[in-house]
């Protein structure tokens, strides 16, 4: 497999602040593990603003992450733009054409893979790939993998975020006959509504 870049999607640490930092962990490791095992030095890419009622960015916290994983700084692209996934499927467009990026994957968890990937399947027509930290388990390294597994969300999890994301989904379903750009600006401006960042 050969990867030019890899978004590490971010997480609101409001309402579960422990489990949050556990599922972005498991996000950096797979992130690591997958960057290591193609031959291509792909960029990792983390986008999370600081959100309201957050003392810093999800994507530092990333960063953070990666550095304790060996992962250099020179391969990490750290923004802080970003407060919904709609809003990470634009910029992560936005980067790939900027840098003529073809070959894409974006890590989330398990919960969020289903619109995840029809969001970011609407910006980039299918070439990208969006995939789970646990796909990457067998290619970690023992830290990766304990990353990992302490970030694999349990069925409680499982079913209180489906449900969120069905809300989600179902949000955006009521919206699809507008046009694209508005659709997703609309989206964007939710997004920048319920988690305004912070000053």
């Amino acid at each position: 497999m050969m990867l030019d870049a890899i978004l590490i999607l971010g997480k609101e640490l409001r309402r579960d602040p422990a489990r949050a930092h556990r599922e972005l962990r498991a996000r950096s490791a797979a992130a690591a593990a997958a960057a290591r095992a193609v031959a291509t030095d792909p960029w990792i890419v983390t986008l999370e603003a600081p959100l309201a009622g957050q003392d810093q960015a999800g994507s530092r916290l990333v960063l953070e992450n990666l550095r304790l994983l060996g992962v250099p700084d020179e391969q990490v692209i750290r923004m802080t733009q970003t407060r919904s996934t709609r809003e990470e499927a634009v910029w992560f467009q936005r980067l790939a054409r900027r840098h003529s990026w073809r070959r894409l994957m974006v890590i989330t968890s398990a919960y969020h893979l289903a619109r995840a990937g029809l969001i970011f399947h609407e910006h980039f027509s299918g070439a990208v790939r969006v995939r789970a930290p646990e796909a990457f388990y067998a290619v970690a390294s023992a830290q990766e993998q304990d990353w990992i597994q302490g970030g694999v969300p349990t069925e409680e999890t499982m079913r209180r975020e489906g449900q969120a994301e069905l809300l989600l989904a179902g949000a955006a379903r009521v919206i699809r006959w507008l046009p694209a750009s508005i659709r997703w600006k609309m989206e964007i401006a939710a997004g920048a509504l319920l988690r305004a960042s912070t000053p």
